[in-house]
């Protein structure tokens, strides 16, 4: 299966947002996804509106009451919960761990940095005693991820690396080594 909304999602920095979010990001795979998400302390101060370029103020009233207010449009409003409004976060650990266990793969132990474009994945063994980094590049255009490579080949001065990657645009695949 081919994740291409949440891997849209995670070149466009969609770290935290709320529930209605995620879902009109990922789509139809967002029921896949959903185990991956968790929340957190920070409440949005927007909601998505109805289209992409609608967006609802959040207004939290002393009573409790929360709606989302259209700022063109003030008879315009959503009646929203405290559940609606708490932003969800991606966890992308988790998810290396999934997709490592998936493809044979063991996982790096890096942290990985949130805005990292090119992410330690994990460790491809097809014999005893020789081993390839494997990591996941998330960019969004053939002529950023051949810089990126050109980056990524020089830090490592020569180690073999297999880099992953999803771009769309890129015709095909870059073995590094």
């Amino acid at each position: 299966m081919r994740l291409t909304n949440t891997s849209i999602s995670l070149q466009h920095g969609l770290i935290r947002e709320v529930m209605q979010t995620w879902k009109l990001f990922l789509k139809d795979e967002f029921g896949i996804m959903l185990r991956f998400l968790y929340p957190t302390d920070d409440l949005a101060t927007a909601y998505p509106g109805r289209y992409d370029w609608e967006t609802y103020r959040i207004v939290i009233h002393r009573s409790g009451r929360i709606v989302g207010l259209d700022d063109d449009d003030y008879d315009n409003q959503l009646a929203l919960t405290k559940a609606d409004i708490i932003k969800h976060q991606f966890d992308l650990n988790m998810f290396r761990n999934e997709i490592c266990a998936g493809l044979g793969l063991t996982p790096d132990t890096q942290e990985i940095g949130y805005w990292d474009r090119i992410i330690p994945w994990g460790t491809w063994e097809p014999e005893k005693g020789v081993a390839f980094p494997v990591s996941l590049s998330l960019v969004n255009f053939s002529r950023d991820f051949q810089a990126r490579i050109l980056t990524f080949i020089l830090e490592r001065q020569g180690l073999g690396n297999i880099v992953l990657s999803d771009c769309a645009q890129i015709k095909y695949p870059y073995f590094v080594f």
